[in-house]
C-alpha cells in the first residue's frame, strides 16, 4: 500500500478515537448525585439501613456534598460513642416534614449537640455506665424542650455535691428524677432559669429521689389548669420556705378559698350597715319613723350572713324603742 493509501487510513481511524475518548473519560465519573464506592454511608452494624437512607437522600435531592457531610458526621459520632439513631431520625422527619436538605443538616448538627452535652453531664454525674443511655436521653430531651447548657452546668454542679454521700441506687435514683422534672418541666415551657431554680430549691432541702418524684408528679398535675411558668415559680418560692413536698400547690388553694370567705364577710357587713341606718333613722322620727326604721334594721339583720348582719338587727330594734318614746 502507499504511503498516501497508509496515511487516510490511519486518519480515518483515529476519528472514533477523538469522538469516544471525552465519552469513556466522562463514563469513568460518579453520577452528580452518588457517592463513589470508597464514599458509601456507613452505620457501623447497620449496612443495609445506611444504604436506604443514602438512597432516600439522593431521591430527595441531597447533593454528594450534603451526603459526604452527613457520612462524617455519623463517623464521628461512631467515634466519640454518640447515638447515631438520633441523627438517622431527624433527617427522615425532616424529609417527612418537606424541610430543605440544608435545615435539616442543621437540625442534624443540634440534634448531635445536644447529645454530646448530655454525655458530658452523663459522665459528671454517674459512675455507673451499664445504664447511662437511659440518663443521656433523658437530659438530651430536656435541652431539645428548651433547658439550657448553662442552667443544667450549675444544677449539674450542686447536684454532684448533693449525691457525694449516698449510695449508689440513691444516687442514681435522685440524679434521673432531677433530670425528669427538668425535661418535665421545660416540656411545659417553663423558663430554663425557673426550672432549675425550682430543683436547687429541692436539692437545698435534701430532697431524695422520692420526694423528687413527687414535686414532678404535683407539678403535671397543677400544670393542667394553670400557668406552668406561675405554677413553677410558686413551688419554688415554697420550697424554698420549707413547705413539705406533699403541700405544694395547696398555699394557692387556700389562699384562694380564704378570698372568697373575706369577700362574704364583706357582703354580711354590708347587710349590717343597712341596720344601722334604720336605727338612725329611728331615733330622729315619730312612731312611723322608728316602724319603718325597725322593718330596716330587720332587712340588715336577713342581710348580712354573720355577726355584723346580727348587728344590724339590733340597731332596727333600737328604732323601735325610739317610736314609743315618742
Amino acid at each position: 500500500m502507499s504511503k498516501k493509501y497508509t496515511g487516510l487510513v490511519s486518519a480515518i481511524l483515529a476519528i472514533p478515537l477523538l469522538v469516544f475518548v471525552p465519552v469513556i473519560a466522562f463514563s469513568e465519573s460518579p453520577p452528580q448525585n452518588q457517592l463513589t464506592s470508597g464514599q458509601k454511608m456507613s452505620i457501623e452494624g447497620h449496612a443495609e439501613e445506611a444504604s436506604l437512607l443514602e438512597q432516600r437522600m439522593v431521591e430527595y435531592g441531597f447533593s454528594p456534598t450534603d451526603l459526604n457531610e452527613f457520612r462524617s458526621m455519623l463517623k464521628e459520632s461512631e467515634a466519640k460513642e454518640l447515638p447515631v439513631d438520633p441523627l438517622i431520625q431527624k433527617v427522615y422527619e425532616g424529609i417527612a416534614k418537606n424541610i430543605k436538605p440544608d435545615n435539616i443538616l442543621h437540625a442534624t448538627y443540634q440534634v448531635q449537640d445536644r447529645y454530646r452535652r448530655a454525655i458530658h453531664y452523663t459522665q459528671l454525674l454517674s459512675d455507673i455506665q451499664s445504664d447511662n443511655g437511659k440518663l443521656t436521653e433523658i437530659i438530651a430531651q430536656a435541652f431539645a424542650a428548651g433547658w439550657e447548657g448553662v442552667d443544667c452546668e450549675r444544677l449539674a454542679q450542686q447536684l454532684k455535691e448533693q449525691i457525694r454521700n449516698m449510695n449508689r441506687i440513691e444516687r442514681r435514683g435522685l440524679i434521673e428524677e432531677t433530670m425528669l422534672t427538668a425535661r418535665d418541666m421545660a416540656r411545659r415551657q417553663v423558663h430554663s432559669s425557673t426550672v432549675s431554680n425550682v430543683l436547687s430549691n429541692a436539692l437545698h432541702q435534701s430532697y431524695h429521689s422520692k420526694e423528687m418524684s413527687e414535686l414532678r408528679h404535683r407539678f403535671s398535675i397543677q400544670a393542667k389548669w394553670g400557668s406552668p411558668e406561675n405554677i413553677a415559680m410558686e413551688f419554688a418560692e415554697s420550697i424554698g420556705r420549707g413547705v413539705a413536698v406533699h403541700q405544694l400547690g395547696e398555699a394557692s388553694a387556700t389562699l384562694d378559698s380564704g378570698t372568697s370567705k373575706g369577700l362574704s364577710g364583706n357582703n354580711g357587713n354590708s347587710g349590717g350597715s343597712a341596720g344601722g341606718n334604720g336605727s338612725s333613722g329611728g331615733s330622729s322620727s315619730g312612731s312611723s319613723s322608728g316602724s319603718s326604721s325597725g322593718s330596716g334594721g330587720g332587712s340588715g339583720g336577713s342581710g348580712g350572713s354573720g355577726g355584723s348582719g346580727g348587728s344590724g338587727g339590733s340597731g332596727g330594734s333600737g328604732g323601735s324603742g325610739g317610736g314609743k318614746n315618742r
